[in-house]
């Protein structure tokens, strides 16, 4: 299977708005009541939303394809400053997301490859991202590929306060 990943553009607004539901969809359904999935969705990845962060300057979406398929993405962006980060240049990743018919093909691995290349090329100090404490999976594969926990911060999912972890990839 060919793997690449590029850079998306503000065509690609209602690509990403359907891959981001979806892989949402697939990864927390499964905890989360349907009215906070309809409205997390509905307010986070409406295309007109998509559109607009593509073209903020502090913010990049990165999508992976399969072939000619799109199946995954990532969102870095430079909003929010963790004091744990301060004297430190860094970028989020807010989002990094793999269709899951397609998790066990290294997608993610060569999404987050190409996070770290964006990091060096800005000469960053550190990515950090914040992970839901109960996606045990993605928590594991962070840490595979040398995340370390930094600390937690709520996360509000419709009327559900949830803990993440926050975690940082030093790049130096």
């Amino acid at each position: 299977m060919v793997i690449s990943v590029r850079e998306a553009t503000i065509g690609d607004a209602e690509l990403i708005s359907k891959l981001a539901t979806e892989t949402f969809y697939e990864t927390y359904s499964w905890y989360n009541t349907p009215e906070n999935m309809k409205e997390y969705t509905g307010t986070h990845f409406n295309p007109e939303k998509t559109k607009m962060e593509l073209g903020e300057k502090e913010t990049h979406f990165l999508l992976a394809f399969a072939q000619v398929e799109v199946v995954g993405y990532a969102k870095m962006r430079n909003v929010e400053h963790p004091a744990q980060l301060k004297g430190k240049k860094y970028l989020e990743i807010e989002r990094i997301y793999v269709a899951k018919k397609f998790q066990a093909h290294k997608i993610g691995y060569a999404l987050m490859q190409a996070c770290f290349e964006r990091g060096r090329e800005k000469n960053l100090d550190a990515l950090w991202l914040g992970v839901w404490e109960k996606n045990v999976r993605a928590i594991a594969f962070y840490e595979k590929v040398g995340f370390k926990t930094f600390g937690t911060h709520n996360f509000q999912l419709g009327d559900d306060a949830q803990n993440d972890h926050l975690l940082k990839y030093d790049l130096r």
